[in-house]
């Protein structure tokens, strides 16, 4: 099985490709600060950690960080998410209980 092939069983093949490319387009390691929106990510203390918004994704903060749901299923009750953090500049992925409230968002190929 290749790599990329067990990362896509992981994770959910629409973050892999996502991903992959805002890497390969020079934000290796800030992906996260590349689709954040230009407004709203402020932490605890109120500091700027807004994003660049470069591909016009618009990810809205709702808080710390927002969580959106991958259609990969983790197992039988739970699917992979991924989520944005004001702290930090990466795209992050956990997995959760499916009866969660966390976003949806449809990519476009």
């Amino acid at each position: 099985m290749s790599n990329r092939l067990a990362r896509t069983n992981r994770c959910g093949v629409e973050w892999i490709v996502l991903i992959d490319y805002l890497k390969a387009n020079g934000h290796s390691e800030t992906e996260g600060t590349a689709l954040k929106a230009t407004l709203g990510w402020n932490d605890y203390e109120g500091q700027s950690r807004n994003g660049t918004d470069d591909y016009g994704w618009l990810g809205l903060s709702s808080g710390y960080r927002i969580y959106w749901w991958s259609s990969s299923q983790y197992n039988t009750d739970g699917a992979w998410y991924r989520y944005l953090s004001y702290s930090n500049f990466n795209v992050y992925r956990g997995s959760y209980n499916k009866g969660k409230g966390f976003s949806a968002r449809c990519l476009r190929d």
